[in-house]
């Protein structure tokens, strides 16, 4: 069996690392997810109501089963940590693969994640002005 080269770690390493950076995530989202948990009707209202304020009929929040009410704050919470701590994710995701590329494929990285957040948020600010519309018309239809 021959020694690891330089910059080369044992395979347990790696999964120790794995393992603390997956830690980190989680701990990071769960961070996060407590203040939406917190205040998700605001959060609800913001993205789902707001939107369709000028909707003709006006849309109501229903719930089919007793404890969906509760479901629905759970799923509000989780998913806004998962939003809220995306820079997190993202980073620690970044710090485990990094050592394993080339100059010249961490130079690409850069240009490609600037350019995915400008159309991710474009497209939700598309989506934002376009949805209340859609809804008329179909209302409508």
């Amino acid at each position: 069996m021959t020694a690891p080269a330089r910059g080369e770690m044992p395979f347990l390493d790696h999964l120790e690392e794995l393992r603390l950076r997956i830690i980190k995530c989680i701990v990071a989202i769960v961070i996060c997810a407590i203040p939406c948990g917190i205040f998700w009707r605001e959060i609800f209202d913001l993205v789902m109501i707001y939107p369709l304020r000028n909707a003709d009929p006006q849309p109501r929040l229903i719930f089919t089963a007793p404890a969906e009410a509760i479901l629905l704050s759970f799923k509000i919470a989780i998913v806004g940590g998962l939003i809220a701590g995306s820079p997190v994710v993202f980073y620690q995701l970044w710090r485990f693969v990094a050592p394993g590329l080339y100059k010249n494929e961490k130079g690409i990285v850069l240009p490609t994640v600037i350019a995915s957040v400008l159309c991710f948020f474009g497209g939700i600010g598309f989506s934002y002005v376009v949805v209340p519309y859609v809804i008329n018309f179909l209302a409508r239809f």
